[in-house]
């Protein structure tokens, strides 16, 4: 993250010591390094996510690729249009059509012969 060499901290130790001297020094590294600890994690946080994001986005491409190549939405367009159709075929019969079939179900069915 931060390209500092041995000599670039000794010399921040010793500004560091001139300044705030030997009492608050070490509580003031204590606080600088907490604070590059949060934003070390923060960062990686907002990284995560991101490549999280990025990779749900290529998944669903993906999969709206595979739909495009498999011609499955080809097969739920047609399935579309044949239910409307259909729709279509009993909406024109009325529910005269819809009786029809319960009484040819009816005549179909038979009770079996009585032995006596």
């Amino acid at each position: 993250m931060f390209d500092i060499g041995f000599f670039e901290l000794v010399l921040l130790a010793i500004v560091g010591l001139l300044v705030l001297g030997p009492e608050r020094l070490p509580h003031a590294v204590r606080m600088t390094t907490a604070y590059l600890g949060k934003i070390r994690r923060a960062v990686l946080d907002v990284r995560e996510e991101f490549e999280r994001e990025v990779n749900i986005q290529e998944m669903q491409q993906r999969i709206k690729d595979q739909v495009k190549e498999s011609g499955l939405s080809d097969t739920q367009q047609s399935l579309a249009e044949l239910q409307k159709q259909i729709e279509d075929h009993h909406d024109i019969g009325g529910s005269s059509n819809q009786e029809e079939p319960k009484q040819t179900i009816e005549h179909k069915v038979k009770e079996p012969p009585h032995s006596t």
